[in-house]
């Protein structure tokens, strides 16, 4: 049976997102929260290298983009951490624009944030010419190109934050449940919520820390089906989960 104690081996599943709370029950429980705390120190790291964003970004259009990188990665069986890894790119990319961008420009920058993402956290082997088709003509190879190296130098090549998703995967080595069925069932709403997250521009500076443990007590709460919930009594974080959560509900209907 392996396990795995490197933390290079931790940090090489943790950013590929291909593991399970099985691979870390195998890690004494030491070493999960010495990673625990490790990633706070990281994601305080990146928070303070954050810049305000002036721009006004279009709800629309993150949606729209957003919707667009999740169909992407399921299209190529990536993890759709991957995602969640962009945004947090074009976040930190926006505020060093200085001008007011169009569409068209945003959907560049996102593309080509995805693409840099996929390249760094998936083994898929995919073109820079087969991506940009992926844009129906929107723009090209050099285009993807030359803003994808736009955003590496900004970013100044620091370009694996702590995500909401790799909390819950190490920590849901340390919940113990009397019946697995129920843990699932509690983490998969979970990383639906915290995918939630991640198309709406409240979180941005948000602490991704606090964004999973939102997200996992409010899954509790709603498949316990909680009958006190409201947003009355939630924290800031958890209430605004609690609406993505609700409109994701009407839109199925």
């Amino acid at each position: 049976m392996l396990i795995i104690r490197s933390t290079v081996q931790i940090l090489v599943l943790l950013f590929l997102g291909n593991f399970s709370s099985k691979a870390y029950s195998e890690i004494p429980r030491e070493e999960i929260v010495d990673k625990l705390e490790t990633m706070r120190s990281q994601e305080a790291f990146y928070r303070n290298s954050y810049q305000p964003n002036q721009q006004q970004i279009n709800p629309v259009w993150k949606f729209n983009s957003i919707h667009w990188s999740f169909e992407v990665v399921d299209y190529f069986d990536i993890s759709r951490r991957t995602v969640a890894l962009a945004s947090k790119y074009v976040d930190r990319y926006l505020p060093s624009v200085g001008k007011e961008i169009s569409e068209q420009e945003f959907n560049l920058i996102s593309s080509a944030a995805l693409f840099l993402a996929i390249k760094i956290s998936s083994f898929e082997k995919i073109s820079m010419t087969e991506f940009s088709d992926l844009s129906d003509g929107a723009f090209g190879y050099t285009d993807l190109e030359n803003m994808e190296m736009s955003i590496l130098k900004q970013l100044d090549y620091r370009l694996y934050p702590p995500l909401a998703r790799d909390y819950l995967h190490l920590t849901s080595a340390l919940i113990h449940y009397e019946y697995e069925e129920s843990k699932k069932r509690d983490l998969d709403l979970s990383y639906f919520l915290v995918e939630l997250s991640v198309y709406d521009s409240y979180f941005f500076d948000k602490d991704q820390h606090k964004i999973a443990e939102s997200a996992y007590s409010l899954a509790v709460m709603l498949n316990s089906f909680e009958p006190s919930l409201s947003e009355d009594t939630l924290d800031d974080t958890t209430a605004r989960l609690f609406q993505l959560y609700q409109k994701s509900q009407l839109s199925l209907r």
